[in-house]
């Protein structure tokens, strides 16, 4: 997590609105996950549902990457990436051994 801190882009937005980011993604080892905006739309959630420990605040981090801070302290913080293609439907992919995942219209995938 220090190596990504220093080479963050800290003064960066997300490209959309948070509420655009919202939406049911489908993973063939995690099953559904669900990112949904709170407050307002002014925060987003994920929350794996079939892994109900697996609970995040999503923290805007640089561009369309977003830090996800476990409820559950006992996992690590993980990036997730949004790779956005707005023309097609989402489904995600589990890399093993990583803590990135990579979002996009067609794939999430958890190395980049």
């Amino acid at each position: 997590m220090k190596k990504a801190e220093a080479a963050r882009a800290a003064d960066s937005k997300p490209s959309l609105p948070l509420e655009k980011y919202a939406g049911v993604y489908n993973d063939a080892w995690y099953g559904p996950i669900t990112i949904r905006a709170e407050n307002g739309n002014a925060s987003l959630v994920i929350t794996f549902d079939h892994t109900p420990a697996m609970i995040g605040d999503l923290q805007p981090w640089q561009h369309d990457t977003f830090k996800a801070h476990w409820r559950d302290r006992t996992i690590e913080d993980a990036f997730i990436t949004f790779a956005l293609n707005l023309t097609a439907a989402s489904r995600m992919q589990k890399w093993p051994q990583c803590r990135r995942w990579r979002i996009s219209a067609s794939t999430i995938k958890t190395c980049s």
